[in-house]
């Protein structure tokens, strides 16, 4: 489970196991993994690039997982009473929305990890108007850093 902010998750047992950490496993450059003060086991908080660790072992999601998670997603945003989107954006979420643009009820603003710039304007994403719920202009760059997972999780 990651936290809102994205720099922090939380795991259980199982998948400190599969990971193989352990109370005598480094934290990565760049993340930490927190061990109880008490016994130095981990309690399965991971920072940052420590996070890796674990996600490296999760199987990504067919296509059929990701049309029917956005399908899911879609019909729950319009209970809500919500009809536009902003969402961060990774290229193989943009071909589903592509791909689904007929069945789209909701107004999707693609924003783009800015380290796919490169192919994105190479492939002229931001030249092409896909439909009139879909509009791809915008990159987002990850710079904030994670004050706000320091002291306390709220996931």
């Amino acid at each position: 489970m990651t936290r809102v902010d994205i720099h922090t998750a939380l795991v259980n047992s199982v998948a400190l196991e599969i990971a193989g950490i352990t109370e005598d496993t480094p934290d990565p450059e760049g993340g930490k993994i927190h061990c109880d003060s008490n016994t130095g086991k981990p309690t399965g908080i991971l920072k940052d690039t420590a996070m890796n660790l674990v996600s490296k072992h999760i199987p990504e999601p067919t296509s059929d997982d990701l049309d029917e998670a956005f399908s899911a997603a879609q019909e729950e945003a319009l209970k809500q009473g919500i009809t536009s989107v902003h969402d961060i954006t990774e290229p193989k979420h943009y071909q589903i929305y592509n791909r689904k643009k007929d069945e789209l009820k909701t107004r999707l603003n693609c924003i783009f990890p800015i380290n796919h710039i490169e192919k994105l304007l190479e492939e002229k994403v931001f030249d092409e108007q896909s439909s009139k719920s879909i509009r791809s202009k915008s990159v987002k760059a990850f710079a904030d850093g994670s004050l706000g997972s320091q002291h306390r999780l709220v996931f």
